[in-house]
């Protein structure tokens, strides 16, 4: 199934049974299913390639000692596999270029690095996905003559569009949203 990665620690007991423990690092003292099916898909790498048992995974929260156990059920197995069905649907339509992402309607792209502006320097500053560069989405500030600086960024360059970063916002070639 290629799944890999690591938990931030597995807690061991005897020779057979393996606890994987995940912190979530900031927010409420809440979790969803994308934790659930995350230490269900560590509790199978345990089994698979450790031989241990799994019973449960540890979610732990940013700056205390409180945790959740999550069972690792039959029930919560089959989530992570349809979890894995609806990854491998996905992967396929990216795949074949069918799908572009509806642009977020709320601050998270202003502070990503992947929508920081930078000058655009033909042959230099381009855009790398896949070992293609892409084609650079270039624009200047309004009223700018044209031999002020183009920019364009990773995330600008990929969907085609001028995130609403800070910086891009105070060079006044985005909107705040």
């Amino acid at each position: 199934e290629q799944l890999s990665g690591k938990p931030w620690r597995v807690l061991i007991k005897d020779t057979v049974v393996r606890i994987p423990v995940v912190r979530k690092h900031r927010g409420q003292r809440t979790w969803g299913k994308q934790h659930v099916i995350r230490l269900a898909a560590y509790c199978r790498l345990i089994e698979a390639c450790e031989s241990a048992d799994a019973p449960f995974g540890v979610l732990m929260f940013a700056g205390s000692y409180d945790c959740v156990l999550i069972l690792n059920t039959p029930e919560t197995r089959e989530r992570l596999q349809r979890a894995l069905v609806d990854v491998r649907r996905f992967l396929d339509v990216h795949r074949a270029g069918e799908f572009t992402p509806v642009a977020p309607n709320d601050s998270r792209c202003r502070g990503c690095h992947f929508g920081r502006p930078r000058w655009f320097v033909a042959n230099r500053s381009e855009t790398e996905l896949g070992g293609k560069k892409l084609l650079p989405r270039r624009t200047r500030p309004p009223n700018a003559d044209q031999s002020s600086p183009l920019y364009h960024c990773d995330c600008g360059d990929r969907f085609d569009w001028v995130p609403p970063h800070e910086q891009a916002v105070e060079l006044g070639i985005a909107q705040e949203r």
